[in-house]
């Protein structure tokens, strides 16, 4: 049959399809391929491709439940470019389904000299015409990547933004719109004001509240009258195009509060030269319920919800709130099921109109409502302008199909429309004047089933009435992981626990979620249902971490209505440990950080908890981590010798050097990571510094400096005394011991000389009366004059030494009012006071309550011995000793403690030496502690060697799938527990071809995936056939490339059965 036969046969078909109303069982993309294209003189391949103009760009809108795939060409959504309106989340990489829509954009129509003319943005319809935007550039940063997401301009991208936004290049925020007319020529009009002002974060603001609202927001511009590609005069019978230009926002969210959605703000302006009049804007959409399975896009049934809708009750089982619910359109499956898929609980697709204001030129603004709800056949779309305008556009509202429930729904739902579902929405008339703009603001949604569908329009509402403002979980956590053989430990930061609601201004933080997924984030555990038995997308957590207060227990949601658990008072922590996995196998964590039950304007607000990312291995720095467990590598010592030198300064702190144990270790909340647990060979340097705050006040704190590499590890840690586990540093955590600030009593006190057992001297301690020193003694009783200083910890801290003998020394004596002047006397000590780092004798003076002389009297229970007659400080004087009486009580500012004895069991003799000890603090600028590492590293070939003994292959033999595997398209199995080095994997046929040769290089013991994947398939990228195959391993040093060892394994493979449908 030559090429022009087969183009008449299948158009033939095609027209006997239609006008017969029969729709082969085969997928909407097979259709439109085999009957829509060759009648229409389309190219299917054009429509495979995903891009095909100079300024097209493809971006994911992924941080909440339902993700969409979307160009800025204003096509929001088209199936064969894959993730349209994906629900929920990762189901497609999993199941192979499902997605909801076909494609949808703007459409806009209006009369120009009487005649109508649409621009619309479909693709792969049956429309005359579609793709008539197209985007303007300088509105994203002229690139692509796909693997880094950048194409549309995203919030929370930067690397998305151009270098300059038009209102930075020119404040006026004019717009330039070259006009094109019928006989080619061309004219440029100049429209101020139109490019948007740039929010606060420095992204274009949205109509919608001031700044960024959601967790991401794009941007972008189109225009109808590209010369070649937009709404031209070809195209529609000499009217030519709107000349509007459309600045697109698209806001989607992560919590609760919208994540099952996006929100679409469309903002048109007439940048022509005519009066567009008897406007109609909205949007063409072609949801499908779902789009995977044989003919599932024929039976779809859809509702709306009117404003004050008399049959409301009949239409939805919740009309709660009914105000939330106007102007809601619905889609569903009328047999709630999808061939091939699955045989229930296929979701919902929703559309909820939000506002439709045009501002005039004179300052004043007109809203509308919805106007326009008209459904038909993907078959039966317009085919020109005049059909597009007159029968969908100005239709009104339609008239539902099935007054009674159709005979096959399901649900029995009346006032029903369908099966097979393509509709417009849209708001008017108007006459909209060059300038003059008009701002189309619609909720695209997706439900696991009716309920949650509702649940969702009524948020939607409240989220734009709101200015698209939402209530906020706490901050996310970062989530770090260390590995071992058969188990995991998760830990996190405390910055969650800082976080504001920015709409609520309150820190309600709560607790931790920790989650497990073993299916790449599909789910995240067992799945709660509501209290309707209904599932929702909430998860029950491996563990719960929660403040330890008034709030626990299970908290009663309004919606979705289930039973959150808010914690038991189990206290904060910031690890878990999951010991209960298998080796070489995928899992997914994750750490939200949870709030309780806050208010907002009045109205409770249920907990929310952070979102887990849709791709564990996206980012480093979120709540969501992939690991898989694995042995240690063979033939490697782990770094644990390690040593630290106190290098300068006299303090008696010791700088302990504890083995960090991830699985051990007590998170405090600092964040960490697997590397830190690793030894590297450094060196590191403690310094300990002294800043001032205010005029007069100083802060001690300590520094590590690596010196290998110049990076600071430790800044400003005022801690030297509580011992905590703060600081994990290339394996070790360093902890003081005997760290001090400042000198607050005596260490230990001893006699070090006696030749007579008999005697002893009973030390009582330093003075309790204020802080022990002979200052603070005076500051706390009634005196006259207080000391203006006290000596400083360099003082405090000398050991004090008693050294009885014969002659004793000179003191000052101190009655029991030191204020009055006759109560200062010379008194003799029986020993000699000395300093003792010092070497040096140095002044004392004595004080006691009552008065009385002498000081010491013989002992007579051991002739030869004496004891203390009174009870008294010895206040040691640090100065050089010169037996002088002191002239007052106050003026020398060396007297430093208050020592006591006691009188009653003391007893001493000449030649007796008793020593006073007290712990050198640690001074800024003076003390100094070097540290020396050993790093990890091989121990021996034969060990190295002993490494390609543990690898392994998962599964073996392959039975035609792996639990890893996500989809039929990508079947692959693991090599697993690779070694450190480079290895290098050959793989044969039994027969010895070589098919494929695989590498892996690994740097470390701690690296978080040692294995590497067999896509089961040749060089040329073909799937290999069933049968057994050789794998030859070799491992080599991966920086000299010097050969370690070598290993032969066998695997067997056993493809499943495949045919392929031809049409």
């Amino acid at each position: 049959m030559n090429k022009i036969k087969l183009i008449t046969f299948i158009t033939l078909i095609f027209c006997c399809a239609i006008n017969s109303g029969e729709i082969p069982n085969i997928s909407k993309a097979d259709y439109y391929d085999y009957y829509v294209a060759p009648a229409k003189g389309r190219i299917p391949d054009r429509l495979n491709r995903s891009m095909g103009y100079a300024d097209r760009k493809l971006s994911v809108f992924d941080k909440g439940n339902m993700v969409l795939r979307m160009s800025n060409a204003a096509i929001y959504g088209y199936d064969r470019w894959g993730l349209n309106h994906e629900f929920p989340a990762g189901s497609m990489a999993k199941t192979g389904c499902c997605t909801y829509y076909w494609t949808q954009s703007p459409m806009v129509g209006a009369l120009i000299n009487g005649l109508p003319s649409v621009s619309v943005g479909v693709r792969g319809s049956v429309r005359d015409h579609e793709e008539e935007f197209e985007p303007l550039p300088g509105y994203d940063a002229g690139y692509a990547d796909t693997d880094a997401n950048i194409g549309i301009a995203f919030s929370d991208i930067p690397e998305s933004w151009p270098a300059l936004w038009a209102r930075e290049k020119d404040p006026t925020g004019t717009f330039e719109s070259v006009i094109y007319n019928a006989d080619g020529s061309s004219d440029t009009l100049y429209f101020p004001g139109i490019e948007p002002e740039l929010g606060p974060d420095g992204f274009p603001d949205a109509p919608c509240g001031l700044g960024v609202q959601a967790d991401r927001e794009a941007y972008f511009v189109v225009t109808d009258n590209d010369p070649q590609e937009g709404n031209t005069f070809e195209s529609n019978q000499g009217v030519g195009p709107l000349n509007v230009r459309f600045d697109v926002w698209v806001l989607n969210y992560s919590s609760t509060f919208g994540n099952d959605g996006l929100i679409f703000i469309q903002k048109m302006t007439n940048v022509g030269k005519d009066t567009l009049k008897d406007l109609y804007m909205g949007i063409a959409g072609d949801p499908d319920a779902p789009e995977q399975g044989g003919a599932e896009w024929t039976d779809d049934m859809a509702l709306l919800i009117t404003e004050n809708d008399p049959h409301i009750a009949e239409k939805l089982v919740d009309t709660s709130d009914a105000h939330l619910l106007e102007n809601f359109a619905i889609v569903y499956d009328r047999d709630d099921a999808a061939e091939g898929y699955l045989t229930s609980g296929v979701g919902w697709v929703g559309a909820k109109f939000l506002d439709l204001t045009k501002f005039n030129s004179d300052g004043t603004d007109s809203t509308y409502g919805i106007s326009t709800f008209y459904t038909f056949e993907y078959s039966m779309d317009s085919q020109s302008d005049a059909q597009a305008y007159n029968e969908q556009m100005t239709h009104g509202i339609q008239t539902p199909h099935n007054i009674e429930p159709y005979e096959y729904d399901h649900y029995q739902k009346p006032y029903s429309y369908g099966p097979d579902i393509t509709w417009v929405i849209a708001g008017g008339p108007m006459d909209v004047a060059p300038g003059e703009q008009v701002i189309f603001t619609f909720a695209d949604f997706v439900g696991i089933n009716e309920t949650d569908l509702t649940r969702n329009a009524k948020l939607f509402q409240s989220l734009y009435d709101n200015n698209c403002a939402t209530p906020k979980p706490p901050d996310q956590p970062v989530v770090q992981a260390a590995v071992d053989e058969s188990k995991v430990v998760l830990m996190w930061d405390d910055r969650s626990e800082f976080s504001l609601d920015p709409v609520t201004g309150k820190n309600a933080f709560q607790g931790y979620r920790v989650y497990r997924s073993t299916d790449r984030g599909n789910t995240w555990g067992t799945v709660i249902t509501d209290v309707n038995g209904d599932p929702t997308d909430f998860f029950k957590p491996l563990a719960i971490y929660d403040y330890d207060d008034d709030v626990s227990g299970a908290h009663a949601m309004t919606d979705p209505r289930i039973y959150y658990n808010l914690g038991s008072n189990t206290g904060l922590k910031y690890s878990f440990v999951d010991n209960n996995i298998i080796n070489g196998y995928e899992y997914w964590y994750a750490v939200s950080a949870y709030d309780g039950v806050d208010d907002w304007a009045g109205a409770p607000v249920d907990p929310m908890e952070n979102s887990k990312a849709k791709n564990a291995f996206y980012s480093d720095d979120d709540n969501t981590i992939a690991i898989v467990a694995q042995s240690k590598a063979a033939g490697f010592t782990k770094g644990t010798e390690r040593e630290a030198a106190h290098t300068s300064g006299e303090s008696d702190a010791v700088l302990n050097l504890v083995e960090a144990d991830a699985f051990e270790l007590v998170f405090l909340g600092d964040s960490l990571s697997p590397q830190d647990f690793e030894s590297k060979g450094y060196s590191y340097k403690v310094t300990f510094n002294q800043t001032t705050v205010g005029d007069t006040a100083t802060v001690n704190s300590w520094n590590m400096i690596n010196t290998s590499t110049g990076d600071t590890v430790v800044a400003n840690d005022t801690d030297v005394e509580s011992g905590s586990f703060k600081h994990v540093v290339d394996g070790f955590i360093p902890v003081f011991s005997l760290g001090s600030w400042s000198v607050t009593s005596f260490d230990s006190a001893e006699q070090t000389f006696n030749q007579d057992t008999s005697t002893s001297l009973i030390f009582n301690g330093i003075s309790s009366v204020g802080d022990g020193t002979w200052a603070g003694f005076l500051e706390s009783i009634d005196v006259l004059t207080t000391p203006t200083s006290r000596p400083g910890a360099d003082k405090l801290q000398l050991d004090i030494e008693f050294r009885f003998t014969d002659s004793g020394s000179n003191g000052t004596y101190f009655k029991s009012n030191p204020s009055v002047t006759n109560g200062i006397q010379e008194i003799q000590f029986p020993f000699e006071v000395w300093s003792v780092e010092e070497d040096k004798q140095i002044d004392a003076a004595i004080y006691h309550i009552g008065g009385g002389n002498p000081l010491v009297a013989e002992d007579t229970d051991n002739p030869g011995s004496y004891q203390f007659t009174i009870n008294f400080l010895l206040i040691p004087i640090y100065q050089d000793y010169t037996g002088t009486v002191l002239s007052d009580y106050h003026s020398n500012t060396n007297m430093g403690w208050g020592l006591q004895f006691d009188k009653q069991t003391t007893s001493f003799e000449s030649g007796n030496i008793f020593r006073v000890n007290f712990v050198n603090p640690l001074f800024p600028g003076v003390d100094t502690y070097t540290i020396e590492t050993a790093g990890s590293m091989a121990t021996s070939g034969d060990e190295l060697k002993a490494q390609l003994e543990a690898v392994n292959v998962f599964p073996n033999p392959y039975f035609g799938q792996n639990p890893e595997e996500r989809n039929q398209l990508n079947r692959f199995v693991y090599f697993t527990n690779l070694g450190v080095g480079k290895t290098t994997i050959r793989i044969f046929t039994i027969s010895g071809d070589l098919i494929r040769i695989i590498e892996k290089s690994i740097d470390s013991e701690n690296s978080a995936d040692r294995r590497v994947q067999w896509d089961l398939r040749n060089s040329f990228n073909i799937p290999v056939a069933s049968g057994m195959y050789i794998a030859h391993l070799s491992l080599g040093d991966d920086q000299n490339e010097s050969s370690i060892g070598e290993r032969v394994m066998k695997l067997a493979v056993f493809m499943p059965e495949e045919r392929l449908d031809v049409y």
